[in-house]
């Protein structure tokens, strides 16, 4: 059989980095020659540049974040020059800044002249904290013009004591230098020196010590005082006044507020409105547990707005009607808020006791040294008793009690002799403890489990349900007579979040007993699970802004050199060791007392160290967890010492995530395994899929003392789109179980509104997460009945035809990044869901509330279909045209609408798919697009200029050998398959969409450019070689603006007769070639990465078809080389990644 061989050649432009000369230096790269643009340089061979076509408000180049000392007087040099028109403002050069209590402080740079020579520049800062933000060329009120820079140098010149003293020394100090002073002797907490600073005649001294002394006060009274004294010096003039009022606002109640602020303006003498502001932050919706609190509510907003209009009488000079127009508005907001609560009220017969509940006959009972999270337990109780009854319980201690009926709430020593044996001491804190007897109920707990005890009362007994944030219904009418039960529950799980964006507000985590970092949960709602550094935090624990320019050896060694960008932690040096444990320690120095968890653990991305101590230790482990399981450990042990209670939390996670064979998790370490690459269509231990998934949990469970699970519960890349995954959630978490999980992160949709069934997800993912073993099926109808009202069986029905689907096709899988085409492309499905979502729509068309929420559930099918239907061309000669474009228009026209109504923000987790540009893409597309066709005596190629250049069919005598995705007659998808290029490494980055510009076209090649949104130029020249079916593609990628590097990616799509027909091919560093058989019935991804990146060559051969496709590349410019695999789709991408 003959083999036919198509080479193609990739050249991908790298940039390295330069190490610092300067090891004072502040600027990781002082001669931008890892930042920078290649050209006449002041020295070596880059510098920076920022140019801008017309006038901006704020534009900077290089922008970052510096750590530093504060009070230390730094000094910024540099050689810069500009070119600009005479009439416009200059750009500026070594921009910096900070922030004080209102906003931007000390701004300023350097002016710079015009003139093509290199001149030097430099000025002095001073920071008044550990930061100071830096930008080395600004246009500020500038343009159009370019500006240019090189060997830029940051450098302490001045310590604190020295700054000082010379600020003290100054005759004339202007309000800079004043309020330096004041921030050095608040520093050293010297008070009196700080106001002995300020010049009270001055407006910006006068409100920054008072915001200050605001902040430091220890008594409410000292800090009205204060405030008071900021609102009387008119804080409102300065920018970010707003956002300090609020937070010294938080704890105060609407009547401080509003004296306050009239106590300030009866001190004002000027004549300006913007001392009204604070008025803007006085009305505020508040929360209690009693119908009686809201009522007062209700007359004392009346009152303060009689109050309010009377100020406008005493203060005629002003201008009250910005101010006015936000009262009102604030006004309405919060009276329909207590008007809803009160028309929420129920009457329904609630029996305990063999009595119905009244205030005179019941009784919450608390002990006498209640915890906050006690007195919260029996507050929400009483408060959702009186919504269900409208009886008000009184909230008392055991003395007050007498004869009346106890629900009993926490610790009480009067348990015990009414026969009720708790022993808190084996609940942990989230545990509960319910017991109803015919002459008490206890409702018992300790930290977060006593809150826990009485929501599950509520939701047991008496029909309370909290389904999401806006949809929290309870019983208004109805005979609830509970009987005798005990209960006593410990969650398997400890760690219980999910990250929907409805999840942070206690008032809905709380009642679904949720406990993670991102639930805003203070001592009285039992305060939650927190961690210091989350996720991802090597760059954190060893910054390479600090460290990479002076010390690359502290960063990933790959291919015999160090990578500064987008690296990992070289895990086998001493010296990163002993930073990394430096940073934990000063994080729990500093850390909120409710700290218990520090993260350590690799960045989000792979370029793991590849140097001999590295390697060696992942050989001899057999597996990337080796060596970073011994770098965490040895942390740990180290933080054991000081901080027993802590626990140091590691991933395994991608190329980490196989449990290494000898070295085990320390007593104190966390284990988060996480479970990106798995099928979500299909339970864990039962797709063929997740097998090798299964494997590593169950070897990471027999050797971690504590492992926790980062689970993924949505498509991550279209968070719009359908993730039939609502039947396997109760499999996993039951799986884990078993698996002696102790604590789940189940990611979600926290990034925008509008995402596909995120709140009924949410909802059931958080159930299960207390319980493993809930009635799925009663949670979704409880959801639906709830949350759909008339609608809410044909919403059913939706989601049963949808995840049948997939029950029934066992072979296609869903992971959390799949295109539409990868699994929700049968026309069929499409036609029965279409019809299921109509009937909805018509069962809820005359109740406007439920109709908004059957829109939205709409949302998925339509996102997909118009994702399926938006590439749909036909070939027409010369040319492809859409199919069908009119018929989406209307549906786009439906969406765009609905998506407005809810807020949808985003259509993917990625900020490079933002939904506004995914909007632009629907609207717009060319009715036709141009093809150009290369051919030869061997092969023909079409080439589609205005969609992104890509090669977009490629056949070999009357074979296609690029994917193709459609037919003649239903129209092809041209963003699937194909040859295309991105400009960074990021899956479809700038350069894979854009139109590119014909330079130049023959029979046998064609050069194209473009100019992307992103600053990059990609110019591309593909050319069809006469000796054999071969082609050469030869891209250039160059930087049009300052970029931190530049690295091409390229993505073709070739088609194969079957995967498993198919054998990879690997050229080593000694020539010798490995082989490889792909899967024949699951999707592979392959890393070919460090020794096995193919030195030069890989190939691709399909033995069915008698095809071969081999690929050469110069390998200095290859950082690593990947394989997607997809036996449902007969593809195979044969991808790389250009070198860091």
């Amino acid at each position: 059989m003959n083999t036919r061989v198509i080479t193609t050649t990739l050249l991908l432009a790298t940039f390295c980095a330069a190490a610092a000369a300067n090891s004072d230096n502040l600027w990781p790269d002082p001669g931008f020659e890892n930042m920078g643009v290649v050209g006449k340089a002041h020295s070596g061979e880059r510098f920076g540049t920022l140019s801008v076509n017309e006038r901006v408000h704020w534009r900077h180049a290089y922008h970052r974040r510096l750590t530093v000392t504060p009070f230390t007087t730094y000094e910024a040099r540099a050689v810069a020059k500009a070119d600009f028109a005479a009439n416009v403002a200059p750009p500026q050069a070594l921009y910096s800044y900070s922030y004080n209590c209102y906003g931007w402080f000390a701004s300023g740079g350097v002016p710079l002249r015009r003139g093509d020579d290199w001149t030097p520049v430099s000025r002095q800062f001073i920071p008044i904290s550990d930061s100071i933000y830096f930008a080395p060329l600004v246009f500020l009120g500038a343009g159009p013009g370019t500006a240019w820079i090189d060997d830029l140098s940051i450098t302490a010149v001045l310590g604190p004591e020295e700054t000082i003293a010379a600020l003290q020394a100054k005759a004339e100090k202007n309000s800079i230098d004043r309020q330096i002073l004041m921030r050095y002797h608040f520093s050293r907490n010297d008070e009196a020196a700080a106001k002995a600073a300020a010049d009270f005649s001055d407006a910006r001294d006068a409100c920054e010590y008072a915001c200050l002394m605001a902040q430091r006060a220890t008594s409410k009274k000292d800090k009205l005082r204060y405030l008071g004294d900021m609102i009387a010096n008119n804080c409102g003039q300065f920018p970010d006044a707003h956002k300090r009022i609020h937070e010294l606002f938080a704890d105060l109640s609407q009547e401080e507020r509003f004296t306050i602020c009239v106590k300030g303006l009866e001190r004002y003498s000027g004549s300006s409105a913007k001392v009204l502001m604070p008025f803007s932050y006085v009305i505020q919706q508040q929360e209690h547990d009693s119908l009686k609190a809201y009522r007062e509510d209700l007359q004392n907003l009346n009152a303060l707005s009689h109050r309010f209009a009377a100020l406008k009488e005493r203060f005629p000079k002003l201008d009250w009607r910005a101010t006015q127009n936000s009262w009102d508005e604030q006004c309405a907001g919060a009276g329909a808020a207590i008007k809803d609560v009160l028309a929420d009220v129920g009457n329904c017969e609630l029996i305990l006791g063999n009595k119905v509940i009244t205030p005179d006959s019941h009784a919450i009972v608390i002990p006498p040294d209640a915890t906050p999270s006690e007195r919260r337990a029996a507050g929400e109780l009483r408060r959702c008793l009186e919504l269900s009854s409208g009886q008000t319980l009184p909230v008392i201690e055991l003395s007050e009690l007498g004869d009346r009926f106890p629900l009993f709430i926490g610790r009480n020593d009067a348990l015990a002799a009414r026969g009720i044996a708790t022993d808190l001491s084996t609940l942990g804190d989230d545990g509960i403890h319910i017991e109803l007897r015919p002459d008490a109920l206890a409702l018992c707990g300790n930290k977060r489990g006593v809150l826990y005890a009485v929501y599950s009362f509520l939701e047991e007994q008496l029909g309370w349900r909290w389904f999401t944030d806006d949809c929290i219904v309870h019983p208004h009418t109805g005979r609830f007579a509970p009987q005798p039960y005990r209960q006593r529950y410990v969650p398997p799980f400890d760690y219980r979040y999910t990250s929907y964006i409805q999840f942070s507000n206690p008032r809905i985590c709380v009642p679904l007993k949720l406990n993670g970092l991102r639930v805003e949960a203070d001592d009285s709602w039992g305060s939650r699970i927190n961690y210091k550094g989350f996720v991802h935090t090597f760059n954190s624990l060893v910054p390479p802004s600090k460290y990479a320019l002076t010390h690359p050896e502290y960063y990933s060694e790959i291919n015999g050199e160090r990578v500064l960008e987008r690296s990992q932690l070289c895990l086998s040096n001493p010296e990163v060791l002993r930073i990394a444990t430096g940073t934990v320690r000063s994080w729990l120095k500093d850390a909120a007392p409710d700290v218990s968890i520090i993260s350590v653990s690799q960045n989000d991305w792979h370029n793991y160290c590849r140097c001999s101590n590295c390697r060696q230790l992942a050989d001899h482990e057999e597996s990337q967890s080796g060596p970073l399981l011994h770098f965490v450990n040895a942390i740990a042990r180290d933080i054991a010492k000081d901080y027993p209670h802590i626990l140091i939390d590691t991933l395994a996670y991608q190329y980490t995530r196989k449990a290494p064979k000898f070295v085990r998790p320390e007593k104190n370490v966390i284990i988060r395994l996480c479970s990106i690459e798995c099928c979500f269509a299909h339970p864990l231990d039962g797709c063929e899929r997740n097998r090798s998934f299964v494997t590593d949990i169950k070897a990471w469970a027999a050797i971690s003392p504590r492992l926790d699970i980062w689970d993924y519960t949505i498509n991550f890349a279209h968070s719009t789109m359908p993730f039939p995954n609502l039947r396997v959630l109760q499999p996993n978490m039951q799986f884990y179980r078993r698996n002696q999980v102790y604590g789940m992160f189940e990611q979600g949709n926290r990034f925008t509104k509008g995402g596909e069934f995120q709140d009924l997800r949410g909802y059931v993912i958080a159930k299960l997460l207390w319980n493993p073993d809930e009635d799925v099926e009663r949670l979704i109808r409880e959801f639906t009945d709830a949350y759909y009202g008339p609608a809410a069986e044909h919403i059913r029905n939706y989601i049963t035809l949808l995840h049948d689907h997939f029950a029934q096709n066992p072979q296609i899988h869903v992971g959390i990044y799949a295109p539409p085409r990868a699994y929700l492309n049968s026309p069929e499905l499409h036609a029965k869901l279409r019809e299921v979502l109509a009937q909805a729509q018509s069962a809820a068309a005359g109740e406007p509330f439920y109709a908004k929420r059957c829109a939205v559930a709409c949302m998925p099918l339509w996102y997909t279909e118009l994702m399926l239907a938006q590439d749909r061309y036909v070939p027409q000669g010369a040319q492809l045209s859409k199919k069908d474009a009119e018929a989406r228009q209307d549906m786009l026209a439906n969406f765009v609408a609905t998506a407005k109504d809810v807020g949808l923000s985003k259509i993917s987790e990625s900020s490079k798919r933002p939904y506004d540009q995914w909007l632009q893409q629907m609207e717009g597309g060319a009715a036709k697009l141009d093809v150009v066709t290369l051919q030869n005596d061997h092969l023909s190629m079409q080439i589609i200029p205005a969609r992104g250049g890509r090669i977009w069919r490629l056949r070999y005598r009357d074979r296609d050998l690029i994917a193709l995705f459609g037919d003649d007659s239903k129209g092809y998808n041209l963003d699937a398959g194909g040859y295309e290029e991105y400009s960074t490494p990021e899956y479809q980055s700038p350069g894979w969409c854009e139109p590119y510009t014909v330079l130049s076209v023959s029979d046998n090649q064609i050069v194209l450019q473009a100019d992307l949104p992103n600053g990059r130029r990609l110019t591309r020249r593909i050319s069809l070689l006469p000796e054999r079916p071969t082609f050469e593609v030869h891209s250039t990628l160059q930087a049009l603006q300052p970029c931190e590097s530049l690295a091409l990616r390229s993505h073709p799509a070739f088609q194969v007769s079957a995967t498993a027909n198919c054998t990879l091919y690997r050229m080593d560093d000694q020539g010798q070639w490995h082989s490889r058989k792909l899967a024949a019935d699951k999707g592979e991804n392959i890393w070919f990465k460090g020794p096995l990146t193919p030195n030069g060559q890989w190939a691709l051969y399909d033995q069915a078809g008698g095809i071969a496709i081999c690929n050469r590349f110069p390998r200095q410019d290859v950082d690593f080389c990947y394989v997607n695999a997809s036996p449902d789709e007969r593809r195979v991408n044969l991808e790389q990644w250009g070198a860091p």
